[in-house]
Parts: structure tokens; sequence; C-alpha cells
């Protein structure tokens, strides 16, 4: 009864819990991102669409390929950004969203409901926007939307600028925005920032947002509707203060009321160069690729590095120790 589209000879997804047998689900030949809904509800894309099924049994709920989606989801996850050319989403209401890149600055929002009925199809095509993710805000109604604009300072020197803004089912863009400054509204604050990833937690209400600061003098310090207050940080150590980082990569997450995009706290996190002669370790890169968090409002975060995470010789993995520094430490 598992699901099999399109001959399923490489696409799996794999289920698994502590307390129940894992399960295998066979789902075409490329599977290009996963979330969980509710009602035992998985939504899956890929080569062969969108596709909804009850993941407790396998059966199908619903399958969609608009606008070619399977085409334009065909990509091994990572070649572009974090999931291909596709992002998806469920609300806790069984709302979902997919966010597909179809071509140069041209990128498709679909909202579609529960019985897999499409709501809304937004065509974004604005030059200099690089669309990320998506999520679901089921209690406002809301599809919030990351990205970053390619702008200029008032110098004329270009910078990135993050951006979150909603839509309603509709597709209408009527509800808030967070960060979205302009060149000349940034100033100093001029660290190229990335809107990166998004993750609406059900079950603690918040919604979460990860992003990339190529700098400490990021927009990100402060609250995203003024670049005058800034927001409360959990900083406690040298790898989650940004000083003394130069233009290396800079993993910033924050904890957002979905009513109103307001940041209620947030946290840097970077990796160092190991120490020398010369003073303090230098800031290195370190980079968000998944997002999540969980009932208690505990935040996991996926992220790369090139060197050097802290602690890293003592940490484990299955139990065995990861050793010193030989490359990219994932």
């Amino acid at each position: 009864d598992l699901p099999v589209i399109k001959g399923s000879s490489t696409g799996f997804v794999l289920g698994m819990s502590k307390d129940q047998p894992h399960t295998l689900y066979q789902v075409g030949k490329v599977v290009n991102h996963v979330r969980i809904g509710p009602n035992n509800m998985l939504l899956v894309s890929g080569d062969f669409g969108l596709l909804a099924f009850d993941s407790s049994t396998g059966k199908m709920q619903w399958q969609m390929d608009a606008i070619n989606i399977g085409s334009n989801c065909s990509s091994v996850p990572g070649a572009t950004y974090h999931g291909g050319n596709c992002r998806i989403a469920v609300g806790s209401d069984g709302t979902s969203t997919a966010l597909v890149h179809v071509g140069y600055w041209q990128y498709q929002i679909m909202m579609i409901n529960s019985q897999g009925k499409l709501l809304a199809n937004v065509t974004f095509n604005r030059g200099g926007h690089h669309l990320n993710d998506v999520a679901v805000l089921a209690k406002p109604k809301l599809v919030a939307l990351t990205y970053f604009i390619q702008t200029h300072l008032p110098h004329g020197g270009p910078v990135q600028s993050p951006c979150i803004l909603t839509f309603d089912y509709k597709g209408k863009e009527t509800g808030w925005k967070t960060y979205c400054w302009s060149g000349h509204d940034l100033g100093q604050n001029q660290a190229d920032s990335r809107g990166e990833l998004l993750y609406m937690n059900d079950k603690d209400g918040y919604l979460y947002f990860g992003g990339i600061a190529y700098g400490g003098n990021t927009c990100f310090r402060f609250e995203g509707h003024s670049l005058k207050k800034k927001i409360d940080t959990v900083g406690y150590d040298e790898y989650t203060q940004p000083y003394d980082t130069g233009s290396s990569a800079i993993t910033f997450i924050s904890r957002m009321d979905p009513s109103n995009g307001k940041v209620l706290l947030g946290q840097f996190l970077l990796a160092r160069l190991p120490k020398d002669k010369k003073g303090p370790s230098r800031g290195n890169s370190l980079s968000p690729r998944s997002l999540a968090a969980d009932e208690k409002g505990r935040v996991y975060v996926a992220q790369s590095s090139a060197c050097c995470i802290q602690d890293r010789a003592n940490l484990t993995v299955n139990g065995k120790h990861t050793g010193p520094y030989g490359g990219d430490a994932a």
C-alpha cells in the first residue's frame, strides 16, 4: 500500500520513531523536501510533484503536479540553496504551501488546502530577490516567505538585505513583513544578511527563523521593524557572540510572534579558528542548513562549518569521537 510514483527506483522517505518500527516509503526517483503535517500527514516534493499521504498507512491523500512542479523539483536537494529548486511546508490546519524556482528570478508560491485543492498560485519575479524558504502560519492564516534582496547602500556599494514577507491563503500580500530594509535604511548595519530558513512550530505557537550574516554589524541585531531597537539575544561565550568575525558567515536564529512578525529572542552561532599567540581566535563560517523546534521550544539547527565548531575533537556521533579537524566539518 506504500505510495509508488513514477517507477520509484531511487526516491525514498525513511520514517523513524523512538518507540515504533522504522518505515520506508518509496516515492519517485528524486525526493527533494519532506514536511510532517497534522493527522499523520506527510508531504513530499520531488520529480513526481507534490504528494501527500498518510504516514501510518501509506495511503495517498492527494498528488499535484501543477506548473510542472515535478520537473522543477527533480534536482538533488542542496543544488540550489537548501532544497534544490523546491521548499514545502504544512500548517496545523492541513494547508500546504510550495515554493518552486521556475526560472531566472522567477518563482511560484502555491497555497493548497487539506484536500489538495489549489487555493492560490502567486508568481514572484522581482529582480534581485533570492527566495529560500516558506512556512504556513495556520492561526493567522498566512504563508510566510523568507529571502534576501540584492540592493545598494547610499554610497553605491552592494549589500544583501533579508526579508520575511507574508501572504494570505488567497495569495494576497496583506500580512506583516519583517526586515525588508532598503540599502538606504541599513546605513552602517551593512554586513550582507540573508533570510534562509523558516519553521512554524505549532506545538509551542512560535515561528522560528534562520539567517546568515557575513559580519557582526548585521541588521539581525535589531528588532525586525526598527533599526533603533536592539533585540534580546542569548550570548554567553565566544561561539555565540559575533565579535572579531571579519566577513565570515554567521548563523542567526530567532523566535518570532507569527501574528505580527515581531522578533522575540535571537541567538548568533559561529565557528572560530584555533587560537594563536597573536590573540583571541577569529570568527569563522558557520551556515544553517535546516531548522526545527520541539514542544518545549528547544531549537535544532543543522549547520555546515569550514572550521572549527566548539570542542569538536571531544564531540561524539553514534558514540564515536569526531576527532580533530580534517576538512569540512558538518
